[in-house]
């Protein structure tokens, strides 16, 4: 028996519109599997961020600004003020606000790709493994963290300076610092950008100051100082006077993870090498004389972030978050990094497992030896690709 005509229309439609079904079933799946981690508390919720938000909630909401409550700064604790009026649990508040930077992230490499490729293609599959990527689930919908977040405003940053929007770029890195001190992990390349384009001006830094006091403003409002809006900062880095922290590091080669021995003497000597590290990146960059186009910038802002997080002291296992997503990108941008991510993506298996489930880890010095090789692999490809640019262009 033949098809009648209204199927052949449908079968037609949905062949042209495939990539766009697969979109939202895939969204579907991930409402899906975000739901059923509902009630799952992590440690930090409920050591931290429940306590928090009952702290706040018994001293009257936004009247609980007059004072600091937790070690996040202002802007945050705003944030968690707002939840204290929403009638969900405490739990499902913090869960569903990171949740929704979830999707804003996915819109965002999805635009992303589409700009840098041209592809609707690419940047449907873009959106599909950000939507299901097991990094961005694991961190909101389990753990409750709001690294999201700040990274949303990170990739913002970086998709204005790639698309020369420096108002909207800095901006959006003002917000991305007003939340967590880990935009840091960025600054590399922003300084990077401006002084190697020489497209903006550095002055556009005074947006920092200038939305973290904006976003503080309930905190001024109710007796804070300005002085409070930064100084929690200050009390942030001196927290956690550990080499490593939960995160394979180079720095495991050293000394034990979360060994907090000799901290003071070895800490100075890692930022350095840091700095060195990225300093060897730039002169590589600019001694070769590249033609840097979008995608190469992309590639830069994550090699960049990549090294921040590997080089420096004190990192947690969530602080891989900005160059697990930007990953996703260079994916699309450079296909031969596929076995590298997924072996990024099986580092953070195991660290976040650790973390929430108590699970039984590979030793520290493999997940070291594997993140170096991850690490070695990709700065490998970025002088690939850059190369093979260079040679296209000739």
């Amino acid at each position: 028996m033949k098809s009648f005509k209204f199927e052949n229309k449908i079968y037609e439609w949905i062949s042209k519109n495939l990539l766009l079904i697969g979109m939202i079933l895939v969204t579907v799946l991930s409402f899906y599997f975000r739901f059923i981690m509902k009630e799952f508390e992590s440690g930090d919720l409920q050591a931290y961020l429940i306590p928090w938000y009952k702290d706040i909630s018994n001293l009257g909401g936004f009247k609980a600004l007059s004072t600091q409550v937790g070690n996040y700064g202002i802007p945050y604790q705003t944030l968690i003020a707002i939840m204290t009026y929403l009638p969900v649990t405490s739990v499902a508040a913090y869960k569903i606000t990171s949740i929704i930077f979830d999707y804003a992230i996915c819109i965002l490499i999805a635009g992303f790709a589409n700009k840098l490729t041209g592809s609707k293609l690419l940047a449907g599959v873009a959106y599909i493994i950000t939507v299901i990527n097991p990094v961005i689930f694991m961190n909101s919908s389990v753990w409750g963290q709001c690294d999201s977040i700040f990274t949303f405003f990170c990739l913002l940053c970086i998709y204005g300076l790639v698309e020369e929007k420096f108002n909207l770029a800095f901006i959006a890195y003002g917000v991305a610092f007003a939340f967590k001190l880990q935009a840091v992990f960025i600054l590399p390349f922003v300084l990077f950008y401006i002084f190697y384009k020489k497209k903006t001006s550095i002055i556009n830094f005074f947006w920092i100051p200038v939305m973290m006091t904006v976003l503080s403003i309930g905190g001024l409002i109710n007796g804070r100082t300005i002085v409070e809006v930064f100084k929690i900062y200050f009390y942030q880095v001196q927290e956690y006077p550990l080499v490593s922290y939960n995160y394979p590091s180079i720095w495991i080669f050293l000394t034990d993870n979360r060994n907090e021995s000799n901290y003071p003497f070895i800490s100075p000597y890692c930022m350095a090498v840091a700095v060195v590290a990225l300093g060897l990146l730039v002169l590589w960059i600019v001694k070769s004389d590249l033609k840097i186009d979008k995608k190469k910038l992309i590639y830069i802002a994550f090699i960049m972030s990549y090294t921040t997080v590997f080089f420096l002291p004190s990192m947690h296992e969530r602080y891989s978050y900005i160059y697990i997503i930007l990953g996703l990108l260079i994916v699309i941008i450079d296909k031969k990094t596929i076995p590298a991510y997924i072996g990024l993506l099986m580092l953070d298996f195991q660290t976040y497992g650790y973390y929430l489930f108590a699970l039984t880890i590979m030793p520290w010095i493999v997940l070291s030896i594997i993140n170096l090789a991850c690490f070695i692999y990709y700065c490998y490809r970025f002088s690939q690709y850059c190369r093979i640019s260079v040679d296209n262009e000739e």
